[in-house]
C-alpha cells in the first residue's frame, strides 16, 4: 500500500533554496532536472521506504542518496512518509540535520 507523502516546512525550504540557487547560478534546465530528480526519488521512497539506509544519528530516520551531493532524509509512519530534509553533502557535515 502506498503511503501519503508529506514534506515538512524545513524540507520545503531546502527544496526552494536549492531550486533557486540552481536557477540563478546555473540554468532553468538545471533547476528543472533537480525537480525531476526529487520526484523520482520520492516515488522510490514511497514505494520502498525500508530499502534505504538508516541515519546514524537517528534510527527513526532514513535517507535516500538522490545524487552524488544530495540526500533526502525521511521518516516512515503507519500512514505516511514525512520528508524531513534535503541536504547537500558538500556542506559542513556538522550541519547535517540527521
Amino acid at each position: 500500500m502506498d503511503k501519503t507523502l508529506i514534506f515538512t516546512e524545513d524540507a520545503l525550504q531546502h527544496f526552494e533554496n536549492i531550486y533557486q540557487y540552481l536557477e540563478e547560478n546555473f540554468s532553468q534546465g538545471a533547476a528543472g532536472n533537480f525537480v525531476q530528480n526529487v520526484r523520482a526519488a520520492v516515488n522510490k521512497i514511497v514505494h520502498y521506504p525500508e530499502m534505504y539506509p538508516v541515519s546514524k544519528s537517528d534510527p527513526a530516520v532514513r535517507f535516500y542518496r538522490m545524487d552524488k551531493y544530495r540526500r533526502i532524509y525521511y521518516e516512515e509512519t503507519v500512514s505516511a512518509i514525512r520528508v524531513l530534509a534535503i541536504f547537500d553533502t558538500r556542506q559542513n557535515p556538522d550541519k547535517s540535520p540527521y
